[in-house]
């Protein structure tokens, strides 16, 4: 959900990401060729679209999706992300992937431990 990526392939890796996200196939979750469908409940939609405008408010930008209908959300891309967003500081349940640009492994190190959660999260360096 949360990917930090070092600053020299940090436009390589949006691309690539991007395009992959652009491929996945939402719909019916009863369908085998569905790679995303609904969330469990409206509410979860809900709260996932929250957070993200709260982020956007604040500065993050939407490359990917970013629409919802019902329990519904598609696959969304943000970034511009940083600790104080909620899209950084809160758990998210739902297709949302978080790119961070850093420019060191430390860098990288410090962000992942802003997370009071303990959660894991790629830091791509090459």
């Amino acid at each position: 959900k949360r990917f930090l990526v070092h600053e020299k392939i940090y436009d390589q890796f949006l691309e690539k990401f991007s395009k992959a996200v652009s491929e996945l196939v939402s719909g019916d979750p009863l369908n085998q060729k569905t790679q995303v469908g609904p969330l469990a409940k409206k509410e979860l939609a809900d709260d996932l679209q929250k957070q993200i405008k709260k982020s956007v408010k604040k500065g993050a930008k939407i490359i990917y999706g970013g629409k919802h209908k019902d329990a519904y959300h598609e696959p969304t891309i943000l970034i511009n992300v940083k600790p104080g967003m909620e899209a950084f500081d809160e758990e998210t349940f739902g297709p949302l992937a978080v790119c961070v640009k850093i420019r060191t492994i430390e860098e990288g190190f410090e962000l992942a431990a802003k997370s009071r959660y303990g959660l894991g999260l790629p830091i791509c360096l090459s």
